[in-house]
């Protein structure tokens, strides 16, 4: 866990922000569908969850009704994406901290 990023109480936290900024419910998140509205906001959940928390990825996964090796395979898809140059990190910010969006 990076101690310069913000921490964040508890992967519940995590998860309800993701789904706020997706609109998605808890159950869709975390729920066995794989469309691509619904997977791609939980990959996202998973590693900020494994970036901001000291859970290990089987707790990860069991939040998420998942194993861990999808939460592995999850935050080597961000990460890829940011190494792609895609603006993940911007969203991942905005998603936490929603109250910095303006209209």
């Amino acid at each position: 866990m990076n101690p310069h990023i913000k921490q964040y109480a508890d992967l519940e936290v995590i998860q309800q922000k993701v789904c706020d900024h997706f609109g998605l419910t808890l159950a869709e998140l975390t729920g066995p569908t794989r469309p691509d509205r619904i997977a791609q906001p939980r990959t996202l959940a998973m590693f900020i969850a494994r970036r901001d928390t000291n859970l290990t990825h089987e707790e990860i996964g069991s939040k998420f009704g998942r194993d861990h090796s999808t939460v592995c395979h999850a935050c080597k898809r961000v990460l890829a994406s940011i190494r792609a140059g895609y603006p993940i990190n911007e969203m991942i910010y905005l998603i936490l901290n929603p109250e910095t969006v303006t209209a």
